[in-house]
């Protein structure tokens, strides 16, 4: 039997919350999937913490994104999700 893989919800965060800032705008399928995800493994860990909206001054540092927040013309709005035992954001 092969060798069991895993990967740290730590890490997996940071890779979603990469994602959720860089995708193309037109991603906003894909960032809405991600993020849900990323929320039910946070809650079935007992990491979920909550999110936020990226703003301006996060953008500024997106690859690709142009969109941010709850933006009603683009579906899918860019969140950064928080886990552990403090609710912080550190894109700020």
């Amino acid at each position: 039997m092969a060798k069991r893989k895993t990967i740290k919800v730590e890490r997996l965060k940071e890779l979603v919350n990469l994602y959720l800032l860089n995708s193309r705008d037109d991603n906003a399928g894909l960032r809405y999937g991600n993020a849900a995800l990323l929320e039910q493994v946070l809650h079935e860990t007992g990491n979920y913490r909550g999110y936020g909206y990226l703003n301006a001054e996060n953008m500024k540092s997106s690859e690709f994104g142009f969109s941010m927040g709850v933006n009603t013309s683009v579906v899918g709005a860019r969140k950064y999700l928080f886990m552990g035992h403090c609710f912080c954001r550190p894109l700020d």
